[in-house]
């Protein structure tokens, strides 16, 4: 009986964030950390699960890391592909935006992927399913809703850019560096990347490792100049 509530015990603090007493308990038992629930997985899979960090961080401190990496789910599924299924929506909702979100995602399932052993990262579920698979498929929505948000956060950013540009140029000034008489194309390769940039984004569709560090840039200095820039991870 007082085992059983131990384990309840340990899996509620884990879903809750709570990390000291998950760490209480592990420390008195260390067992309870390896227990493998058939629904829930381990304690750390279900904190993975329920995006708490928190928890998540003590997996450094457990002499077992290794084996408790291998540790699969009645599904098959282990850490990595626990980490690639949406997060609840009490905590997706935290974040605004789809882009948004789909960027902290990115970035949790990266951030579990660093502590798993390479060759774990590719194990396939009951289903088939590799880690990645699961994120790709399970985030398929939200993807498709932050390409959108993107691809219109884009068009305005032009939109304005284009204004200021006449703006400008009435008032007789000049783009940093000047033009090319050749190409008509500003001199400043900086002002010809973001150009380049927003045309990309506005006409091709968005791969899921452009959010990994998405973000959007504003400069008041000279007039508002704003443009978008990410780089893939995956």
């Amino acid at each position: 009986m007082r085992a059983e509530l131990a384990t309840n015990a340990i899996f509620y603090a884990a879903r809750e964030g709570n990390a000291e007493f998950v760490e209480q308990l592990a420390k008195a038992n260390p067992h309870l950390i390896l227990h493998n629930s058939n629904i829930l997985g381990t304690p750390f899979s279900f904190a993975i699960q329920n995006r708490q960090a928190e928890v998540f961080n003590l997996f450094h401190q457990f002499r077992l890391k290794n084996f408790l990496a291998t540790i699969v789910d009645q599904f098959g599924n282990g850490l990595l592909h626990v980490a690639g299924m949406m997060a609840p929506s009490s905590q997706l909702n935290r974040i605004s935006g789809a882009a948004l979100q789909m960027q902290r995602e990115l970035q949790w399932f990266k951030e579990v992927e660093s502590v798993i052993p390479h060759g774990i990262r590719v194990f396939q579920n009951i289903a088939g399913y590799k880690p990645i698979d699961v994120f790709k498929e399970s985030h398929k929505e939200l993807r498709n809703e932050g390409e959108k948000w993107m691809k219109d956060t884009s068009s305005s950013c032009s939109v304005v850019g284009a204004l200021i540009v006449t703006i400008m140029f009435a008032a007789a000034f000049t783009v940093p560096g000047g033009n090319n008489q050749e190409t008509g194309y500003p001199m400043d390769p900086y002002v010809t990347l973001c150009r380049r940039r927003f045309s990309r984004i506005l006409t091709q569709k968005v791969d899921h490792r452009a959010f990994y560090t998405f973000s959007i840039h504003c400069n008041n200095d000279d007039g508002l100049f704003c443009y978008h820039s990410y780089h893939g991870a995956i």
